[in-house]
């Protein structure tokens, strides 16, 4: 408000307080734009993140399945025919190359499996050398990886025949079998609704036999050589 009589124009008490109001409002409202937008930022972060981790794991799981080797139980026994494919409802134990070895590697033995890690559950894989596919026949202590957390639930089936001469259909176990599953199916529920959703993956297997064993493709099995 301006002022008469000889002195200079200027603001009164009233309109200073009013106007650090406004500013102070206006500094409020910035302040929490731009912790809405990092928040905002986190979370599409964090949500691109768990969408890698699904990939990646999808294509983990792919490459295992795929490599998976009719590898026997027993190196010693003729009549053993029984693989080192352990099927069950929750977990998975198969034989492959060893990971980053261009299937030039030694062959080892991998467990998908989940357990308590944290506050939560996680999917984890573990690694131990095949003892039966090592040439000096011995075996090394085994590691084991977290592959996602926030697990709730892990589901195999395996879609083969149940016994000799039966058709094929989906099973829930796989265990003791001369031959691979012909598809194996896996199901992932998470304990977070917030996390991406799981989509069901069914891999088929592509058998290569090893130096003990011929296989047999119009049987689909693993018979050892004489």
């Amino acid at each position: 408000m301006a002022r008469h009589g000889g002195t200079q124009a200027g603001f009164t008490l009233i309109e200073v307080l009013i106007g650090i109001t406004v500013l102070a409002m206006l500094g409020t409202l910035i302040a929490n734009g731009t912790r809405l937008g990092g928040r905002t930022w986190t979370s599409a972060e964090r949500l691109t993140s768990d969408s890698d981790d699904v990939a990646l794991l999808q294509n983990l799981f792919r490459r295992a399945i795929v490599d998976a080797r009719p590898a026997f139980v027993s190196a010693v026994d003729p009549r053993d025919l029984a693989i080192t494919f352990t099927g069950e409802p929750n977990a998975l134990e198969l034989t492959v190359p060893q990971p980053g070895t261009q299937h030039t590697g030694p062959w080892v033995r991998e467990r998908f499996s989940v357990a308590r890690h944290g506050a939560s559950s996680a999917l984890s894989v573990s690694l131990q050398l095949d003892a039966a596919a090592a040439v000096d026949g011995t075996a090394t202590s085994g590691t084991q990886s977290i592959l996602l957390d926030h697990v709730a639930r892990l589901e195999f089936a395996y879609f083969g025949p149940a016994a000799p001469g039966m058709a094929p259909g989906w099973q829930d176990s796989w265990m003791g079998r001369n031959r691979l599953p012909d598809l194996v199916r896996i199901a992932i529920a998470r304990d977070d609704p917030k996390l991406p959703v799981w989509p069901e993956l069914i891999v088929g297997t592509r058998v290569t036999a090893n130096a003990g064993c011929l296989f047999d493709a119009s049987a689909a099995t693993c018979q050892r050589a004489q």
